[in-house]
């Protein structure tokens, strides 16, 4: 309940201490009740004419003070049918208001039709109070305004509830009084109030407490019912509804905040509406666009079906569009003809959540293709939408859509000083209020000519308009709300500080539940069901929306079920609180865990809830540890996703299990069996072995001839000759002499890689390190349990590696990590390309939007690996989609697509998954294919050839890390412990000895400026021992 209503009411009592009815403060000392509720409290006849004498006792229920009040009746109205006015009683108090006591804000209104009331009473049985709740409907003769019950379960008004305000969630003030109730029909729920504007005419001394309604939307947008209160886009209005006369789509585009949902329902849509022959609707796309646009549909179409019956259509006729068995534009005619109508238009708000809700983006482009079928071939259809600017390249990445948006969209820009002064000042005119001398100048001056400004001025002028004093608006009030700038952070402060401890972190947890975080766009709100922002939080819930923080609504799920949900009343909200800001940081990383996570979970339930679509491998690693550490924050579903994934890891763990151990005791078997014929075979055995060897020898031998001869062959131009080229388990090592003193034994010199002849040191065992940058005294590395995260040692000889408080957030799984020359540090994710700035990762947008199939906000681009070119100032970037090379100069890159086949490069290898740059600047590649590639043009030189890479072939599986040696040498490493050795000068590959406790992949290999080789893996970091040797003897 609203905190001004519950500070209010009061509760009456008999002379035996019986409960009898309700009433509410309205001002320092005087308390209105009804007539009837007055005589019951003091034993005498409801028809009583004169005014009463006696002390009549009450009591303030909600609020903390127990303490019995003394009042006496000063206003009479009786119940007389025949009168005016009447059942109106004014007590006064005799003794002094508790200090947290507050009178009820009246608000007066001709049209209370549609708005949500709340009520609080005492019935027989509940002398502690139920509350009701229901709709406002029309007037009756004698003034009244009835009310209904639309709600099946819950209390209706009864007998009880006479006296009591009646809170009109539209108005946020006290629209009436309970005073009769519908008793004799059982079906019926329906009771009446005395709405405040006689109330006041019947007792003069209310005046100064009622104020009209307010003409101010707050945060809200404008409605068509409050199309008499919009001023200010007059001229914008003429110029859409001219264009929504002309074309069949057009497109509302401007900046969040700027107006354009209420200048398209405000403005627009009532005008159409009197022209007549228009029939209107609207929708959102939402997570579900498909059924949304049915849902808005299907009324129009099945006039006659009860809600129960159009819910089980709305999801056949979305299931009908998607498919194209029937076409929307058949939808609108048939709708027309049913309402005898000339045209349909429907309008589609927010439509950025077609790009922000709707993951699936072949359903985003299939639904606006069923939009543009229908705009094409149904002349009398029209589609108005809002689009916020920001979001355009989106709405123009998908070329059809492109196209129709041509010449179509009207864009609405910030109001200018006068159209400002409008919104302030003709509501108030409109109402009878008045403003204080010079107040209209200072709002201006506050709000300037800002985008974005016109939701903070709607909400400093609704609470202003709360503190209006005589019909007036004045500076004091201004100053009491913290003027345009703090009137919207203060609200939120002031409702925060009333809240406990214990409330103060069910707030957070509510708040961060409706914002969906932003990867370099800003942060949005969203619509959070009750079971995503915790059940134990709903009270507190409740309580936001009564302070117009938050809004709740009801979702229609299947059958009779509703899903309750709630989000933040504005995005201005998001911007401007402070402390919703620091919450959304200090979350940042878990928000958009929760995300993905919410993202898998849909496509799993369009799946069928296929076991394949569950969560595995790295994900399900990232939940398991979310889980423990949020699990309270975590739906049900959520919950049970996560442990669905992990039953299926368990599940095929032990199936794996079972199957070594049965192959273990077959392989017993087969010994035992076999035990008895070993003695006899052994020597036989011996004697094989040793051919075997032999035999391997001798191949080896002449593996390493036909180096030799490749290297004979080289060796005139490079100006050495080879005498030796080996490999042991120590090391690989080859000698070379210089041709032109063959003879000179002192020119001889050895060219030996010693690389890991020591072994080698294992530092952060237990993490999976994804990504390495070396330094000379500093390491910083990417894990998947933390982000990117900072090393410091003191002895590399102790291996004294440990990480410091050093974090930096970063959005998903860390692929490379690479300094500029201006010692930024440059971050790749599966989210996209990051510039670490003051702790956090922040998605640099203009990379992600070099590819076109990237405009969906929510495919990602997966970076495998960057380079930083310091020759050219370029950061090579290879990616799930081909490569970038992106130019830190001009801050702009191209996109060389593999698929697409792009200039400037017209044939990428298969899925890169690492680069290099070698001494000489050629671009070298691993891909998924086992192959190491060496672009062969210039890499600056644009070329339209299908053979630009020189290819060699390493192993069957995939390279994912590679990296340049001195003197013409490569190490390439593979998914599955593999380390090969590349010399380009014979172009061969051997392979090295490697046992890094029997890792898995390998992500990065780095050879440090002191020669010592690092290798991050899934099972931690390594570092050789000793320094590799390179160079003669």
């Amino acid at each position: 309940m609203p905190a001004p209503l519950e500070s209010s009411v009061v509760r009456i009592y008999s002379k035996s201490q019986k409960v009898v009815g309700a009433g509410f403060l309205v001002s320092s000392k005087y308390i209105l009740t009804c007539a009837h509720v007055a005589a019951d409290a003091l034993g005498i006849s409801r028809t009583t004419q004169e005014q009463p004498e006696g002390v009549i006792n009450l009591d303030f229920p909600l609020l903390a003070v127990k303490q019995m009040f003394a009042a006496k009746v000063i206003f009479w109205q009786p119940v007389n049918p025949n009168q005016a006015f009447e059942d109106i009683a004014g007590l006064e108090l005799e003794t002094d208001l508790p200090d947290t006591a507050q009178p009820a804000q009246l608000v007066t209104s001709e049209d209370l039709w549609g708005h949500p009331f709340r009520v609080l009473g005492f019935p027989a049985g509940q002398p502690n109070g139920v509350s009701a709740s229901g709709v406002l409907r029309g007037r009756i003769a004698n003034g009244w305004v009835q009310l209904e019950d639309v709600k099946q379960p819950g209390y209706r008004l009864e007998p009880g509830f006479s006296g009591a305000p009646v809170w009109d969630e539209e108005l946020q003030g006290v629209a009436g009084m309970a005073v009769a109730a519908e008793m004799n029909r059982a079906d019926v729920k329906a009771a009446f109030i005395i709405p405040t504007g006689i109330l006041v005419s019947a007792w003069s001394d209310l005046g100064k407490q009622a104020i009209p309604s307010c003409p101010y939307r707050g945060l809200f947008a404008f409605r068509e019912q409050d199309a008499q209160f919009f001023f200010g886009r007059e001229t914008f209005t003429e110029q859409l509804v001219a264009a929504v006369q002309r074309q069949q789509l057009v497109a509302v585009i401007g900046s969040s905040g700027s107006g354009k949902s209420s200048v398209v329902f405000a403005g627009c849509v009532p005008q159409l509406r009197e022209q007549g022959d228009w029939l209107i609707n609207l929708f959102r796309p939402g997570e579900r666009p498909f059924r949304n646009l049915a849902a808005a549909l299907v009324p129009l179409l099945e006039t006659q079906m009860s809600e129960t019956d159009q819910l089980a259509e709305i999801n056949k006729l979305a299931k009908t569009l998607r498919l194209g068995d029937v076409g929307l534009q058949d939808v609108v005619t048939r709708i027309l003809e049913k309402n005898s109508s000339t045209c349909l238009l429907l309008v589609a708000d927010q439509f950025e959540e077609l790009y922000t809700l709707c993951k699936d983006g072949s359903e985003c482009q299939l639904f606006l293709d069923r939009l543009l079928e229908a705009l094409n071939e149904a002349r009398n259809f029209r589609l108005v939408l809002t689009l916020r600017a920001d979001f355009l390249g989106y709405a123009l990445s998908y070329r059809p859509f492109a196209d129709a948006l041509q010449n179509t969209d009207v864009k609405l820009g910030p109001m200018n000083r006068q159209e400002f002064q409008d919104v302030i000042e003709k509501p108030t005119q409109k109402q009878g209020v008045k403003m204080e001398q010079g107040l209209t100048k200072r709002i201006l001056d506050a709000v300037g000519e800002e985008p974005g400004n016109l939701p903070l001025l709607e909400f400093a002028l609704t609470q202003l308009w709360k503190k209006q004093r005589d019909g007036k608006l004045t500076h004091a009030a201004y100053d009491a709300i913290g003027g345009v700038e703090k009137a919207l952070s203060n609200h939120a402060e002031e409702v925060y500080a009333q809240f406990s401890v214990l409330e103060h972190k069910q707030a957070q947890k509510i708040f961060i539940q409706l914002v969906r975080p932003g990867e370099g766009t800003p942060d949005i709100r969203r619509q959070a069901t009750r079971a995503e922002v915790g059940e134990e939080n709903w009270d507190l819930v409740k309580r936001l929306a009564d302070e117009r923080l938050v809004v709740s609504d009801r979702k229609k799920t299947t059958g009779e079920a509703q899903e309750e949900t709630v989000e933040i009343v504005h995005e201005a909200l998001i911007r401007e609180w402070q402390r919703l800001r620091k919450w959304m940081k200090e979350d940042r990383a878990f928000r958009l865990w929760q995300e993905r996570l919410r993202t898998a979970m849909r496509q799993w339930e369009t799946t069928d809830k296929d076991d394949g679509a569950l969560l595995g491998g790295f994900l399900l690693s990232e939940a398991e540890a979310w889980q423990q550490q949020r699990l309270a924050e975590l739906s049900q579903e959520e919950r049970v996703f996560i442990q669905l994934s992990l039953a299926l890891r368990d599940r095929e763990k032990n199936e794996r299990i079972r199957l070594r151990q049965h192959i273990t005791l077959g392989l017993v078997i087969g010994l035992s069996i076999t035990t008895a014929l070993a003695v006899f075979t052994y020597w036989q055995w011996r004697l094989a072995e040793a051919k075997l060897h032999e035999i391997a020898v001798e191949q080896e031998h002449r593996n390493l001839a036909n180096q030799i001869a490749k290297v004979s062959l080289v060796s005139e131009t490079e100006g050495f000759a080879v005498t030796n080229l080996s490999m042991t388990k120590e090391a690989v090592w080859m000698t070379l002499v210089t041709s032109k003193d063959e003879g000179n034994q002192e020119g001889k010199g050895l060219m030996r890689y010693d690389l890991l002849k020591g072994g080698t040191q294992t530092y952060l065992e237990g993490n999976s390190v994804t990504a390495l940058l070396v330094e000379k005294k500093d390491i910083w590395v990417g894990v998947s349990k933390g982000g990117v995260r900072h090393l410091r040692h003191g002895s590399f000889q102790n291996g004294d590696w440990k990480f410091t408080d050093e974090l930096v957030s970063a959005p998903g799984f860390v692929s490379s990590l690479v300094r500029d020359q201006q010692n930024r540090l440059w971050v790749g994710t599966f989210s996209g390309v990051c510039l670490q700035k003051s702790g956090q990762c922040q998605i640099i947008n203009e990379i992600q939007s070099l590819c076109p199939a990237l405009a969906d906000p929510s495919v990602k681009l997966q970076v495998y690996q960057m380079i930083f070119d310091t020759q050219r100032s370029v950061l090579w970037i290879a990616t799930d989609r081909g490569l970038v090379r992106w130019s830190l100069e001009k801050l702009s890159g191209c996109y060389w697509d593999k698929n697409e086949r792009r200039s400037p490069i017209d044939s990428l290898p298969d899925s890169l998954k690492s680069i290099t740059l070698d001494n000489s600047g050629h671009l070298w590649a691993g891909t998924s294919t086992g192959e190491a590639k060496r672009f062969a043009k210039g890499i600056d030189t644009p070329a339209r050839t299908d053979d630009i890479w020189d290819n060699y072939h390493v192993t069957s599986e995939q390279v994912t890390a590679i990296a340049a040696l001195p003197k013409g040498f490569f190490l390439a490493g593979t998914r599955h412990n593999g380390l090969f050795l590349y010399s380009t000068t014979t172009d061969t590959w051997l392979q090295v000895p490697l046992d890094l406790k029997k890792i898995q992949t390998l992500y990065n290999i780095v050879l440090g400026s002191d020669n010592h080789l690092w290798f991050a893996t899934e099972r931690g970091l390594y570092r050789s021992v000793t320094p590799i040797q390179i160079g003669g003897n």
